[in-house]
């Protein structure tokens, strides 16, 4: 059942780029092709005067306005990531009280963020109340 499946699948977009070639060729290449013959038919009793070299000369323009690069740099907006990056998740709430400075070197095992939580502050501080309590 796969391979036919496959089979289909490949046989169906060779018939739509078929399809497709048939459908350029009709409605847009074989006109063209005719005017250009019709074209140089008649340029065989045309003769060139002013208002052709005109015609001509502004053609020319639009055809180099849009095929010339006016820019010779593209901008694209993109975004630069590390190749060893990490996406950290904290368990808990709270918020960053200290960071490594950018561009600083790190030894392993060294800190890189502090977060301070109060839910955990407090907690702890109901833990040593409860111990000095108990003591």
């Amino acid at each position: 059942m796969g391979v036919a499946l496959l089979v289909y699948h490949f046989a169906f977009k060779a018939l739509g780029i078929i399809l497709m070639l048939i459908e350029l060729w009709f409605f847009l290449a074989r006109p063209i092709v005719r005017e250009l013959g019709a074209w140089a038919k008649l340029s065989v009793h045309a003769r060139l005067n002013m208002h052709t070299l005109v015609t001509m000369a502004v053609f020319a323009l639009l055809v180099a306005a849009l095929v010339v690069p006016w820019r010779g740099r593209v901008d694209a907006p993109a975004l630069l990531r590390s190749d060893r990056q990490l996406t950290l998740l904290a368990a808990e709430p709270g918020r960053l009280v200290w960071m490594v400075p950018q561009a600083a070197r790190v030894a392993e095992g060294e800190v890189i963020y502090r977060f301070e939580s109060m839910e955990v502050e407090h907690e702890i501080a109901t833990a040593k109340a409860k111990l000095a309590a108990a003591q």
